[in-house]
């Protein structure tokens, strides 16, 4: 159990427009989180932030080749893996709306301090961070992966 208040951002975002059983289950999950979370679409993920940090000709293309090919143990592998092609088959429909206008795309960190929002402690670890010709960071893309949970304009605001 967790005696100190924390949540990420995306779990924040799902709760400020939950209905309140949701919110209950959110903030239950919150204080009381599995011993065992495996997290989905990681290669998805790693595949997306290698993309806009170098954006390649077919690099998506080959890297949905790539998990198409890999050995599978389990079930559970073979469905993730199966996610992570959808999510990359979905992320080349968008990636031509990503437009960074003379910023550099720079490999966020997950070892960031929390935002302290009302003594919650708020995990946002953006994925990827912008700077300018300075170095300074201006803006930051965090991904949102999740087909159960799709997200939709009105949490979209708040991530």
């Amino acid at each position: 159990m967790r005696f100190e208040p924390r949540i990420s951002l995306n779990k924040l975002a799902e709760y400020i427009i939950a209905r309140p059983g949701r919110q209950q289950t959110i903030i239950r999950d919150q204080k009381r989180p599995s011993d065992f979370i495996v997290a989905r679409y990681h290669l998805a993920e790693e595949a997306i932030k290698n993309f806009i940090l170098r954006p390649q000709q077919n690099f998506l293309q080959n890297a949905i080749a790539a998990i198409s090919t890999l050995e599978h143990g389990s079930d559970w592998s073979k469905q993730n893996a199966d996610l992570c092609q959808d999510a990359l088959i979905h992320f080349m429909t968008l990636k031509d709306r990503l437009i960074f206008d003379g910023f550099t795309p720079i490999l966020g960190s997950d070892n960031v301090p929390k935002m302290s929002i009302s003594g919650v402690n708020v995990s946002v670890r953006p994925e990827i961070l912008l700077s300018d010709s300075s170095n300074n960071t201006v803006g930051a893309l965090k991904l949102y992966i999740n087909k159960s949970h799709p997200l939709t304009d009105e949490p979209g605001k708040y991530i």
